[in-house]
Order: C-alpha cells, then sequence, then structure tokens
C-alpha cells in the first residue's frame, strides 16, 4: 500500500523559547543554570526547589503495591496441573506440558504451523553439536530427535516447494 504523501497533514515544526534578552542586550542566562566549581567548572542545573515537598509521590494512582504483571500470572496459569487421558489411564501433569503434547499431536497430524512451531522449539531445547560438546551417555536419544528434526525439515521443504509449484501454475 503506497502511502500519498502530498494528501498527509504538514510536519510541525517546534521552535524553542529562549531566554528573553537583559537591557545590555545580552541573553540572560537561566536562573538555575549554575557553574560547579568542584566539577570542573562544568554547568548543571539545579533541582526545581519547591515542586516536590517531602513524602509526596508523583503518581498517586499508579500501580499498587503487591500487583501482579504479566508474566508471574502466566507462569501461575501454565504450572497448574490438570488430568489428561493416555493409554496407561489418566495422568497428572501441568498445562504447559499438554499445551506441548498437543501441539506434538497437531503436527504429526500435519498441522503446517504445529510443525514449524515444533521446530522452532526443538532447535531452541536441543542444542546443535559441537566441537566442543562431549559426548553424553543419552546419545542415542539425540540422534534419534535429530532423525525426527530432520524429517520435519524434509517435510517442511517438500510441501513448501509443492505449494510454490501451485501457486506457479495458477498464474
Amino acid at each position: 500500500m503506497m502511502t500519498d504523501f502530498l494528501s498527509m497533514p504538514p510536519v510541525r515544526v517546534r521552535t524553542r523559547i529562549r531566554n528573553m534578552p537583559a537591557d545590555d542586550g545580552v541573553s540572560a542566562p537561566s536562573p538555575r543554570l549554575v557553574v560547579d566549581t568542584d566539577n570542573g567548572g562544568k554547568k548543571k542545573r539545579q533541582p526545581n526547589r519547591g515542586s516536590m515537598k517531602p513524602g509526596e509521590t508523583r503518581n498517586p494512582n499508579g500501580r499498587p503495591k503487591g500487583a501482579k504483571g504479566m508474566k508471574p500470572l502466566v507462569r501461575k496459569i501454565l504450572s497448574e496441573m490438570t488430568t489428561i487421558r493416555t493409554a496407561k489411564g489418566p495422568q497428572k501433569i501441568s498445562l504447559y506440558h499438554a499445551l506441548l503434547l498437543k501441539e506434538m499431536e497437531l503436527a504429526f497430524k500435519g498441522e503446517w504451523r504445529a510443525r514449524v512451531n515444533m521446530l522452532q522449539l526443538a532447535r531452541w531445547a536441543i542444542p546443535e553439536e559441537g566441537p566442543d560438546t562431549a559426548p553424553n551417555a543419552s546419545s542415542t536419544n539425540d540422534e534419534t530427535d535429530h532423525l525426527i528434526l530432520q524429517w520435519f525439515e524434509e517435510e517442511l521443504l517438500k510441501r513448501s516447494q509443492s505449494a510454490q509449484k501451485e501457486s506457479g501454475d495458477g498464474r
């Protein structure tokens, strides 16, 4: 979508208010601007005197003490336990674990977005083996995980290529 720059309102130019010149024609410095002799003669401003009284707060209607943010609420909700039915019978797992299992189920059923999400999670959770990482005792599980990831990537590549061919033929 192109923006029509001619129909846009003009840019507002801000002008700086300067100190009024004194009687001798030279602008007077701000009354708050002082020279700090202790700090090498640097100019600095004095604080606003009387702008805040002792015990006064700047935002009296702000967030109350003890109020929770979004992250603790999400952690609390996702860590709650739920019961799911499995082949072994009912099991109690966290909601986060249940969400991951459902996403994995959808990925194996062929849901495109679920596969992409699981690949991203797997890349985040399973680090790549480099020359500085030593093989551990569960190398067979790592190899299996790596093979599953390769299969997912091949499937995604096949689907993206077939989607490109279909969109190219439909033109």
